[in-house]
């Protein structure tokens, strides 16, 4: 290969840094959509084995909100040297207010499965 056609090949993958980026923008969904499902798919497993392990996955899917965040935020510093780009500034804020958005609904889902009884027949 020519090295214009290597440098037109490696153009086409993005960097460690835009995948942080995007990272904290789709990882947080990511994790409300499994906790989300997971719950319910169990709610009526988890009458044998108590609630814990409903809370369990609702911790699980916080930390992968973390380290989503972690990353995007990681991936934004690394960034700031090229502060001319408004497009990777907007993933940094679209993947930060995309953790605090689901980290906010993962715990309003996790609260009832603190108070309520999943196995309670009303």
């Amino acid at each position: 290969m020519k090295p214009a056609e290597i440098q037109a090949v490696q153009a086409k993958f993005p960097d460690a840094r835009t995948l942080a980026l995007w990272t904290g923008v789709w990882g947080p969904p990511s994790a409300f959509l499994a906790d989300l499902c997971l719950s319910y798919a169990l709610a009526n497993r988890v009458c044998l084995g108590g609630r814990g392990f409903l809370n369990l996955i609702a911790l699980g899917a916080l930390v992968a909100i973390a380290a989503s965040a972690w990353l995007a935020f990681r991936g934004a510093r690394l960034e700031s040297a090229d502060a001319a780009r408004p497009a990777r500034r907007l993933l940094e804020q679209l993947g930060l207010w995309s953790c605090v958005l689901f980290a906010v609904a993962v715990i309003a889902l996790a609260v009832p499965r603190l108070f309520l009884d999943p196995c309670a027949q009303y």
